[in-house]
């Protein structure tokens, strides 16, 4: 069985350090584990959107895409 990622959480960062870094395999598996798709492989636009909004509500402000990879962002105001 391929590890199961957990997601960051935004108080864990810092003014200092408000990013975290997701790879395309913990992205991939977060949204296998929050939408029931079990066959899901390759990071598409609908995860991608589905990630988005799903790091909105668990207290994120922003998703910045570097390849296939997520930075998600903090704002401290």
């Amino acid at each position: 069985m391929a590890r199961r990622y957990e997601w960051p959480d935004p108080k864990d960062r810092s003014p200092n350090n408000p990013h975290t870094l997701l790879e395309r395999e913990a992205v991939i598996d977060l949204y296998r584990q929050g939408s029931g798709d079990e066959s899901a492989k390759t990071l598409t636009d609908a995860i991608k959107n589905w990630f988005e909004s799903e790091a909105k509500a668990r207290g994120w402000d922003d998703v910045i895409w570097a390849d296939q990879s997520a930075v998600m962002k903090k704002v401290w105001a």
